[in-house]
């Protein structure tokens, strides 16, 4: 499974935070970073780059 089929289930914010907070707390520093990569991607780039203040390439 990719980033790009668990996007579809994260459409809620409810489902996001769940995810993060599962994978914060189970998985490693690398899976942790792919998670906020897929919630970026689930909530959509220049949304998430506008709320952060992060470039959508910096993200």
């Amino acid at each position: 499974m990719t980033a790009y089929d668990v996007v579809e289930f994260l459409n809620t914010e409810k489902l996001q935070k769940g995810y993060l907070d599962y994978v914060a707390k189970e998985g490693t520093t690398e899976e942790l970073i792919e998670a906020i990569k897929t919630v970026a991607m689930a909530k959509g780039m220049t949304k998430t780059a506008k709320e952060t203040g992060i470039s959508r390439s910096g993200l």
